[in-house]
């Protein structure tokens, strides 16, 4: 079977899916099968939601190798890790099940901004400093917890804020 990069009658969703290794590219179909069985269930935008995360995290990885397979099911068990570990952040109904967030509410936008945080190619250091701003910390903190000369964590902060306005205006 052909993948998806190889494969000239099959269109491809995205430009950036042109450059992906045969076994990522395979590995990407296996989960949009998986998404579209998510979209066809009512209630399923957990299940909607890791899916978008496991394809995100192949595309941000196209150059893997091995078992197209392994590669699904390990995208697919790190965005189970993401869900869950946001799971807490959800308002339970009445039956202790969880229900989709507000969208207008705070705390999506903090989930929001903690995932184009997570997402954005920033260095490591960038992506520590805007989660500890987000955090509620202040540049002087910030300064202190990577142990950088504060004007110098200043300058990292604004550049670091200004490409991840470019990433959310991009997702917008």
């Amino acid at each position: 079977m052909k993948s998806l990069s190889q494969n000239p009658s099959v269109p491809v969703p995205f430009p950036c899916m042109q450059a992906l290794s045969p076994e990522v590219a395979e590995a990407y179909a296996i989960l949009q099968r998986r998404l579209s069985k998510a979209q066809g269930r009512p209630n399923s935008w957990i299940a909607i939601e890791r899916c978008e995360r496991a394809l995100n995290e192949l595309l941000r990885h196209p150059d893997h190798l091995g078992s197209p397979k392994k590669l699904a099911n390990a995208a697919w068990g790190n965005a189970g890790k993401v869900v869950r570990a946001r799971a807490y952040r959800l308002e339970q109904c009445e039956d202790g099940s969880p229900q989709a967030p507000d969208l207008n509410s705070l705390d999506h936008l903090v989930i929001e901004l903690r995932d184009a945080i997570e997402c954005a190619q920033l260095p490591t250091i960038d992506r520590t400093m805007l989660a500890a701003l987000l955090a509620g910390g202040d540049t002087r903190d910030v300064a202190k917890q990577v142990n950088m000369p504060l004007s110098r964590t200043a300058v990292r902060v604004s550049r670091a804020r200004q490409k991840l306005r470019q990433v959310w205006a991009a997702v917008a």
